[in-house]
């Protein structure tokens, strides 16, 4: 037989089961099969929300479990907590991660400074403590003038 010429579908086999083998006017045709997988590598999605595999020349893409506590994510809207005080970050290693804003506060409780001579409280709109010193207070041997 002449190299690459055919009389059947069976005479151009390449020995790829992601192939569709046929032979059309004696020559071997070998056309891509959709979803079809040799190894792992073959399957990869992108998303590193799952573990991708292939299973009988198809390609298997399950949710990955992420670390205990933590959430797992493609981009950083993936992970928004919806605190004002946190910056969220997807980092596909290690998934989701929320970061404190340094000086932000979402409550009063966030700004006790714990100086009985001071009221604090968190101003919401700029997410900002607020310190106020209570005049003529005295606490552990220290006083705010009147």
């Amino acid at each position: 037989m002449v190299s690459g010429c055919c009389t059947t579908d069976k005479a151009c086999d390449d020995g790829n089961a992601c192939t569709k083998d046929q032979c059309a006017a004696n020559q071997c045709l070998h056309a891509s099969l959709a979803n079809c997988c040799v190894t792992a590598k073959d399957c990869n999605d992108g998303n590193n929300c799952t573990s991708d595999f292939c299973d009988g020349g198809k390609c298997i893409h399950k949710i990955a479990p992420a670390e205990p506590g933590k959430l797992c994510c493609n981009t950083a809207k993936d992970c928004d907590d919806g605190d004002a005080c946190t910056l969220d970050v997807c980092n596909p290693k290690d998934a989701c991660q929320s970061v404190a804003k340094k000086g932000c506060c979402s409550s009063d409780k966030m700004c006790d400074d714990g100086n009985a001579c001071t009221v604090n409280r968190c101003n919401l709109n700029t997410r900002q403590c607020v310190t106020q010193s209570i005049k003529g207070c005295c606490a552990d041997g220290a006083c705010v003038p009147k």
